[in-house]
C-alpha cells in the first residue's frame, strides 16, 4: 500500500469516493484522510481529475455555468463547488472535525494534484481563511492550473505561487520561485510563450496518472 511507502505508524480515518457531478456516477470524486502519528500530522488528501468524460463534464462546467457563493467568501467554480460538498456531506467534514478534536496538537497538512489541487484549497479555506502556509505549485508550463484564465467570468487563481521553472526532477528541483502577489507575472502568469499540457501529468518526478496504480513506486 502507498502509505506503507510514506509513513510508519498512521491509521486511515476516512476513503471517500464518491459521485460527483451530472454524469450520474460515470465519474466521481475521492479523499482521504490520513492521522500519520510518526510525523504528528492530520493529512487530507483528494484525487485530481480521472479520465477524459471528467475533465470535459470540468471544463464545460467552468466555461458555461457562472460561479457560485462560496460561504468564507468570494465565488468559486460550480464543477469544485459540487465536487466538495459531495465529498464533504458524504461524511469527510464531520470525520476531520472529529479527528483533529482528537488530535489538538498534529499538524494539518491538506494537499491534491489537478481537481485535487482545487479541492484541497477549498478544504484549506473553509477550515482556516487565514491558513499561514498554502501555496499553488506549479510545474514548468503547465496550462491546467490557469484554467479557468484570470479574469473569465472574474476568475481568480491562489494567492502565493511556487513555480519550478525548470522542473522536478532531482538535479533542478531545489531551483523554484516563490511569488506572494496573486497571478505575478514574476511566476507561470509571466511566460510569454505557450504553455504545456504535458506538464500537468509529471510533478516531483511522479506520472501522477499512474502512480497509484503501480504501488507508488517507479516515476
Amino acid at each position: 500500500m502507498c502509505l506503507d511507502l510514506i509513513f510508519a505508524n498512521y491509521s486511515v480515518a476516512t476513503h471517500s469516493v464518491v459521485a460527483c457531478d451530472q454524469t450520474d456516477g460515470t465519474t466521481s470524486c475521492g479523499s482521504l484522510v490520513v492521522v500519520a502519528h510518526d510525523v504528528k500530522a492530520v493529512v487530507v488528501a483528494f484525487r485530481g481529475t480521472k479520465g477524459k468524460t471528467q475533465f470535459l463534464v470540468e471544463t464545460n462546467v467552468l466555461a458555461f455555468i457562472d460561479p457560485v457563493s462560496w460561504p468564507p467568501g468570494g465565488k468559486v467554480g460550480a464543477y469544485f463547488f459540487r465536487a466538495f460538498n459531495d465529498l464533504w456531506d458524504s461524511g469527510v467534514g464531520e470525520i476531520l472535525e472529529k479527528v483533529l478534536e482528537d488530535y489538538p496538537d498534529y499538524e494539518l497538512w491538506i494537499g491534491g494534484h489537478s481537481l485535487g489541487g482545487s479541492l484541497g484549497t477549498l478544504t484549506a479555506n473553509l477550515i482556516d481563511s487565514e491558513i499561514e502556509y498554502s501555496f499553488r505549485i506549479v510545474n514548468k508550463r503547465d496550462v491546467i492550473v490557469h484554467l479557468p484564465p484570470k479574469g473569465y467570468r472574474g476568475a481568480r487563481h491562489h494567492g502565493r505561487e511556487i513555480w519550478y521553472k525548470n522542473g522536478m526532477l532531482a538535479s533542478t528541483s531545489s531551483n523554484f520561485l516563490q511569488c506572494n502577489n496573486q497571478e505575478s507575472k514574476n511566476c507561470s502568469e509571466g511566460l510569454k510563450v505557450f504553455y504545456r499540457y504535458k506538464d500537468h501529468h509529471k510533478y516531483f518526478g511522479i506520472y501522477m496518472t499512474t502512480w497509484g496504480r503501480r504501488n507508488c513506486q517507479g516515476d
